[in-house]
């Protein structure tokens, strides 16, 4: 037994020093030698990847809203979204922003209609240098919204309006709905609007004394007509392909418009009070839009081609003067109505075209078509107005190129920062005003990630908007002038409408900023 139990000992003494000398082994270890310690102290290299849906390039955003600042800016749809940012937005020439969704073009404005600021993950504001990369005129700002990945939600407003004097009160309802599964995409809404009227004589207005009837007729002018607008949109957003992805809009617009201009004036000035001389206004308008879009890219070009039908219809009605019994004539009415067809289609090609010591040169080819015809139906008797048909080609193109001037820590130059240079020349072929040229040149300068300097300047000629030539032609009587050369309030009779003289606007813009 003391044989065994001493055995025993043995053994644990022998394990125990087999166990026991390892912490002095560790602390008895030699220093760790220079180039060993200097390995393991380098430099800590952070890998990160970009946004999804960001369209931010080498130049810093103006401004980026999270989904936090988007929710405090308060608003109810993208549309006031779009208002309440527009301090942000505006250029230098007073041009609303470009949109894209998702850092790529959209066929159209309808294509965010129906979907709620909820939706939205992110937003980035660029400067009028970054819009040429997109396809877009350099002088205009760049407004980017970026979807969350997976969404589904349905909105219902309800929007009451009033006056603290009484009348004009408005009512609006809305309904939309939206999925969002990764680049799947379907949305719709559906809204309604009235404004309510109101006449001159629920406000403190005092009638002119030296215009006769002034104050029998304030019951019966409007200063707001009554208005009825319904509105339904709806968008499909699906990939087609590995690397090709397409989207299409579909919306209807309608709105109605009626209200009075006062009463009818006889030849000796005197005015009728009779009921049947009371003197309506109604206008109508329809809009019908259909557009899409098919994007995708090779290798590490990027191509989209976009394609748009609208088709508007505007009537007008305004009665001039009141029927005479005796002589059993009808009212005398000034008639308008104009149809508007406009296809637009625009394919846009970006990309690298080659490297220089500071990055690449981003190249941007746009080249667009459109066509317009309008037919006026032309005013109504005793109006002299004859019918007018308008046809409208437009043949353009541009060509941008982006390029790089140094980089931090590239090139000779890298201690100056980051600077790169624009350059756009368009050139377009328009019915009617021949071609037209544009060319637009910027510089931008970082000297450090804080600070940017930019500068801009363009210079380039637009032929007026269709509307602007083809718009109904609505007269007015009755409506209330201010003279500044005599100083009298008087009542005339206004012509609202387009303009077929209208000529090409001819617009410079320099621009500085920081």
């Amino acid at each position: 037994m003391r044989d065994g139990r001493s055995r025993r000992y043995r053994l644990v003494w022998l394990a125990g020093g087999l166990i026991g000398p390892a912490p002095t082994l560790a602390q008895d270890r030699p220093p760790a030698a220079p180039d060993e310690a200097a390995a393991d102290t380098g430099d800590i290299v952070v890998t990160g990847q970009r946004l999804a849906g960001s369209a931010i390039g080498d130049i810093a955003p103006i401004a980026v809203l999270d989904e936090t600042a988007i929710r405090s800016v308060g608003a109810t749809s993208l549309k006031e979204l779009l208002d309440r940012l527009k301090p942000l937005t505006d250029s230098a020439g007073g041009g609303d922003p470009v949109i894209l969704l998702n850092g790529r073009r959209m066929s159209g404005f309808g294509d965010l209609y129906s979907l709620p600021p909820e939706a939205m993950e992110r937003t980035e504001v660029l400067s009028e240098t970054e819009a040429a990369r997109f396809g877009y005129p350099p002088t205009v700002k760049v407004l980017n919204f970026i979807t969350k990945t997976q969404f589904r939600g349905a909105t219902v407003q309800l929007l009451p309006g009033t006056t603290t004097e009484g009348g004009g009160e408005t009512h609006f309802g809305a309904v939309t709905a939206a999925r969002i599964d990764g680049p799947r995409r379907v949305s719709i809404s559906v809204s309604h609007l009235r404004l309510n009227p109101v006449v001159q004589g629920e406000r403190d207005i005092t009638p002119d004394p030296d215009a006769p009837g002034s104050a029998a007729s304030a019951p019966y002018r409007s200063l707001q007509q009554r208005s009825d607008r319904v509105r339904v949109d709806g968008t499909v957003a699906s990939p087609i392909g590995k690397a090709v992805d397409a989207s299409l809009n579909l919306s209807m617009e309608a709105q109605r418009s009626r209200g009075f201009n006062g009463l009818a004036p006889l030849t000796d000035g005197t005015y009728q009070y009779r009921p049947d001389a009371l003197l309506r206004q109604r206008t109508t308008d329809m809009t019908l839009h259909a557009g899409g879009i098919v994007q995708g890219g090779i290798r590490r070009w990027g191509w989209s081609v976009t394609s748009a039908y609208d088709r508007v219809r505007n009537t007008a009605l305004s009665e001039q003067a009141a029927s005479v019994p005796v002589a059993g004539d009808v009212r005398d009415r000034f008639r308008s109505a104009t149809v508007t067809d406009t296809v637009v289609t625009k394919a846009v090609v970006t990309g690298p075209a080659f490297a220089v010591p500071a990055g690449d040169v981003q190249v941007t080819v746009a080249l667009d078509h459109a066509r317009s015809t309008s037919r006026d139906a032309g005013g109504g008797s005793g109006t002299g107005v004859a019918p007018r048909d308008l046809r409208r080609t437009t043949r353009g193109g541009s060509i941008n190129a982006a390029l790089p001037i140094t980089a931090p820590g590239q090139g000779a130059l890298g201690f100056l920062g980051r600077m790169g240079a624009t350059g756009t020349v368009g050139l377009s072929d328009v019915s009617a005003y021949g071609r037209l040229a544009s060319a637009s040149y910027g510089l931008t300068w970082a000297p450090v990630r804080a600070v940017q300097l930019t500068a801009l300047a363009s210079d380039g000629r637009t032929p007026p908007a269709i509307a602007l030539l083809t718009d109904p032609l609505v007269s007015v009587p009755n409506t209330p002038f201010f003279d500044f050369t005599t100083g009298v309030t008087v009542p005339v009779t206004a012509v609202l409408g387009g303009n077929p003289a209208l000529v090409p606007e001819r617009r410079r813009i320099t621009q500085l900023g920081a």
